[in-house]
């Protein structure tokens, strides 16, 4: 989906997404995967903070924050 926004600009809905806007809520999806109670992602694939973290590792490494993308790599493996 971000490939296609960013090769197009825009979303399913055919309309513009700004550079910015696709960023802010990355961040916002990043924020609530690390803050929110695992209660909330019950049921789901990423009730486990394992995969949790691993979601917020993917979604840094597709906004290029290499830094925060490794940090949390190696908090998993040592975590494993």
């Amino acid at each position: 989906m971000l490939e296609q926004i960013l090769m197009t600009g825009c979303g399913k809905d055919e309309s513009v997404s700004h550079g910015e806007n696709i960023v802010k809520n990355y961040y916002e999806r990043i924020n609530k995967l690390e803050t929110i109670t695992p209660f909330a992602f019950l049921g789901t694939p990423l009730s486990k903070k394992e995969d949790r973290m691993a979601e917020c590792g993917r979604l840094y490494l597709l906004l290029g924050n290499f830094k925060a993308y490794c940090e949390i790599m190696v908090s998993l493996s040592i975590s494993l």
